[in-house]
């Protein structure tokens, strides 16, 4: 007999949400705050096809569970989890929390869309407006994409 231990897998996050096979692996980094509640209230509502979703916060809310299209999922701590095999990560986790990870959401592959102002002001992250510069987002050398805050909006036609 072996004095080496054997390792066992542990397993991942609870998540029973499964979408549409052609669908996009989405993340939500701040999914327990308001706004990252939000999100998933607009991704749910106009039906965004998500293949897979993966919610994180602060080791705080890590563990906690949240309801997306009728399955409960388990937030995930944004520092310490593996981020391979996500396309998109929704950032609405403040700009401190911003500038640590979502460079490592990037690293990983995925496109990083970024509700603070952590980025706003670095010439290598383009803003974009979907009406206005929708070509910007071909140029993205840090794969990092600010969103503009509610002032500019309002100078923007409906």
């Amino acid at each position: 007999m072996s004095n080496q231990s054997q390792q066992i897998p542990q397993a991942g996050p609870a998540n029973e949400y499964t979408g549409p096979a052609d669908g996009v692996s989405i993340a939500v980094v701040g999914a327990t705050g308001q706004v990252g509640r939000v999100m998933l209230a607009m991704l749910a509502q106009r039906a965004f096809p998500a293949r897979s979703l993966r919610l994180f916060s602060s080791a705080r809310s890590a563990g906690s569970m949240l309801e997306f299209r009728g399955a409960r999922i388990e937030v995930e701590d944004v520092a310490t989890a593996d981020l391979t095999g996500i396309d998109v990560a929704i950032f609405s986790a403040g700009g401190a929390a911003s500038r640590e990870y979502a460079p490592r959401f990037a690293a990983a592959g995925a496109v990083v869309v970024d509700n603070s102002s952590a980025w706003r002001k670095d010439p290598q992250v383009p803003l974009v407006v979907a009406e206005v510069n929708p070509e910007a987002l071909a140029d993205r050398p840090k794969a990092l994409s600010p969103t503009p805050t509610a002032p500019p909006w309002r100078s923007c036609p409906p």
